[in-house]
């Protein structure tokens, strides 16, 4: 994945260019781990809400 955040950077990936998302291909792989990211982001985020005013974290969410 970073080295096609490295060819976004060096301006040899359009963006805005029609991608394949098919199963295994370049596209796919760069989006899912996107998504992979955003989530881990969003449940670390809800899980440090839920700490700070619950006073503790279940431990399904652990």
């Amino acid at each position: 994945m970073k080295q096609v955040e490295q060819m976004r950077a060096d301006g040899r990936v359009d963006m805005y260019a029609e991608a394949d998302y098919s199963e295994n291909t370049t596209a796919n792989m760069w989006i899912t781990n996107r998504i992979q990211e955003l989530a881990d982001k969003i449940r670390e985020r809800e899980k440090n809400k839920i700490e700070k005013y619950a006073g503790g974290v279940p431990k399904h969410l652990v």
